[in-house]
């Protein structure tokens, strides 16, 4: 059985001054679907750490690697579901805003 988990958004930077509504999760696309054979077929697990921009539009920008988890196959993956997931952006007294943050993905094959 595959399990692989997106983590919480981890918002990375402070945030400005005003009535603060943070981002939120509206559609994430089905991980275990991600999980790459080659993958699988090796054990690989471990947990992705991608740090992206979260657009006033909600779409995840300008990703790059923060931390691997030791598998090149998983961590490029991520990248494919960090480019499909959508988000609800923060917005500072009602304006969206664009924010820097970390999206982690658990990599995790079960029994």
């Amino acid at each position: 059985m595959i399990v692989a988990l997106l983590l919480a958004l981890q918002v990375s930077a402070p945030a400005p001054a005003g009535q603060i509504t943070p981002p939120r999760q509206i559609y994430m696309p089905p991980i275990a679907s991600y999980y790459p054979p080659e993958a699988m077929a090796r054990d690989e697990q471990g947990t992705t750490r991608l740090k992206c921009v979260l657009d006033a539009t909600g779409r995840l920008v300008d990703c790059a690697l923060h931390s691997s988890s030791g598998s090149a196959t998983l961590d490029t993956a991520a990248f494919r579901i960090a480019q499909d997931a959508r988000y609800e952006p923060q917005r500072v007294d009602g304006t969206p805003v664009a924010i820097p943050a970390i999206l982690p993905v658990r990599w995790v094959l079960a029994d």
